[in-house]
């Protein structure tokens, strides 16, 4: 079940009231995370120095491909073929649960291929690249956000 407790999101209202849409069919969800590093050496060490520079954030995971209408995949086609950004988020429980964490951030799909092996499910890999601002152009960073209890 650990893999289980991770859920994926897509966010169909606003940044301000955000509507949540679960990706239910979401397999193996990757949300790779790093950071460049930039030279801060000097001449009073004998040591290279590294410095952290700017930090990377993305997702990666399969799509389970299921025939017939579907508002999540026509979601992520959308943000593929018209360049849309959508706010995606990664939580380690239901989004709506106290406690649960998750990270939200602005991507776009930029691969949305078509895996049809002979014998198990289609699959489309999805790749999505994060770029940092909403439909506006307004820039938002990345956040790691906590459910608060309700009152």
């Amino acid at each position: 079940m650990a893999g289980k407790r991770w859920k994926l999101y897509y966010n169909s209202g606003t940044h301000a009231a955000p509507t949540w849409v679960h990706i239910g069919r979401a397999r193996d969800i990757k949300m790779p995370r790093g950071k460049g590093t930039a030279d801060g050496s000097r001449r009073e060490s004998d040591y290279e120095i590294e410095e952290s520079a700017l930090k990377t954030t993305g997702l990666e995971f399969g799509y389970v491909y299921k025939p017939g209408a579907d508002t999540v995949r026509d979601a992520l086609a959308a943000s593929y073929y018209s360049d849309t950004p959508v706010q995606f988020a990664v939580a380690d429980g239901l989004i709506e649960t106290t406690g649960t964490r998750y990270t939200k951030f602005y991507g776009e799909v930029m691969e949305f291929d078509i895996d049809a092996p002979l014998k198990g499910d289609d699959v489309i890999p999805v790749r999505v690249a994060h770029i940092g601002a909403e439909a506006d152009g307004t820039l938002r960073l990345p956040e790691v956000v906590t459910v608060a209890g309700g009152s």
